[in-house]
């Protein structure tokens, strides 16, 4: 295959599919980018889901392989417009667990997609394990009871998801039980709603 492309006998190959292509190592998937850069090939589509274009053959996770698509992604005159890298381990592998969830790869895929010759209009990254740098924390599911909050435990309330914060709330009787002591010190309470969803600190200064 490699000397198909470096010798250009596939002037009209637009789209190379190699998804799901197991038998290839990393270092023969690399090889490829190598000779498609060399061939000047005009490809417009690669697809190169479900392959160990971030494992070698130890099970070991490297980007060695993304590095040099990324080079041919760069190269001037490429046509490349859709990359298909779907379940390609970019985020890391479960074979190596010393090197765990890591954004390397992804971050020098940015690199090459940011470049000035770079011509890519779709790029497919799912079935990678890509985590948001901050996820959401989601609400607990205890039961109320346990949450052991009464009204003078504002740090504790504060700390809490604004969904729960908002089912203890309503479990305190607020607002009614709290209106009296807000008339005697002049304040107007906000509504379940509002109050539920405040930043913790605005909370805790309320």
């Amino acid at each position: 295959m490699c000397r198909l492309f470096e010798g250009r006998h596939l002037p009209n190959l637009r789209v190379l599919s190699l998804r799901h292509a197991a038998w290839l190592s990393k270092k023969q998937i690399a090889a490829i980018f190598r000779a498609i850069s060399e061939g000047a090939c005009q490809l417009h589509e690669l697809i190169l889901s479900q392959t160990h274009l971030c494992v070698t053959a130890f099970g070991h996770y490297s980007v060695d392989a993304v590095r040099v698509l990324c080079a041919m992604l760069c190269t001037p005159g490429n046509c490349l417009r859709k990359l298909d890298l779907r379940g390609t381990c970019l985020c890391g592998t479960t074979l190596d667990a010393a090197t765990g969830y890591t954004l390397e790869g992804i971050g020098v895929l940015c690199t090459a997609v940011a470049h000035t010759h770079s011509a890519r209009e779709n790029i497919e990254l799912s079935e990678n394990a890509i985590r948001a740098d901050r996820e959401e924390q989601a609400p607990s599911t205890l039961p109320l009871p346990l949450y052991k909050i009464g009204k003078t435990d504002v740090e504790r309330l504060a700390a809490l998801h604004p969904d729960v914060r908002l089912a203890v709330l309503r479990s305190l009787f607020y607002p009614a039980l709290f209106r009296e002591a807000a008339q005697r010190k002049g304040l107007v309470l906000p509504s379940l709603e509002s109050f539920a969803s405040m930043e913790a600190k605005s909370l805790i200064e309320y």
